[in-house]
């Protein structure tokens, strides 16, 4: 089991994701849920999403990387590792933090070409929107030194699949949100 992200917006009780593998060479992602946030009863629909088959940037491996909720969608950043040993960053969300959908879009985030310093993995934390510029901070390890390094990554944001983080806003003081509309 790799490590997961803890979320406590679920109903009240803590949600977490975490991978797993049966010892046949299947992963998958799980999901677990506490009241307390320590006794937790795994979700008795798991996995709830599993690798992407043949060929998929997720074929051999899945992992749950970061877990957030942003009032009313469940995201969860993914890694995983296609058929020839590169790890690659994806992304998937919910509606209900139950049922996950891997949009097309995937993976959002390669290993560069060879020779590189991140042409074999890549391994990334939730995007965050930065002025009109959605940004992630990534790991990767390459062939050639140093074989290791932090990179940031930019993308244009998406309103159609997906997820949008918001730039925190502090109000000042107690503050009730409406909704978001936009053409």
């Amino acid at each position: 089991m790799s490590p997961s992200d803890l979320l406590s917006f679920w109903v009240g009780d803590f949600m977490i994701a975490y991978s797993g593998y049966d010892g046949s060479g299947n992963y998958g992602i799980g999901l677990a849920f506490s009241p307390d946030g320590v006794n937790w009863t795994k979700h008795a629909d798991n996995p709830v999403m599993v690798t992407g088959g043949p060929s998929a940037w997720d074929e051999v491996k899945l992992d749950a990387m970061a877990l957030s909720f942003d009032g009313s969608v469940y995201k969860l950043v993914l890694q995983g590792e296609d058929g020839i040993g590169r790890f690659n960053v994806g992304q998937a969300y919910s509606d209900n933090g139950l049922m996950w959908t891997k949009p097309p879009e995937n993976p959002v985030l390669t290993p560069s070409a060879a020779p590189a310093w991140d042409d074999y993995y890549v391994s990334a934390s939730t995007p965050y929107l930065e002025g009109n510029t959605l940004r992630m901070f990534y790991n990767g390890i390459g062939s050639i030194t140093p074989r290791q390094g932090i990179g940031t990554a930019t993308a244009s944001p998406s309103y159609s699949a997906g997820w949008l983080e918001s730039s925190v806003f502090d109000a000042g003081w107690p503050a009730y949100w409406g909704e978001v509309t936009w053409d």
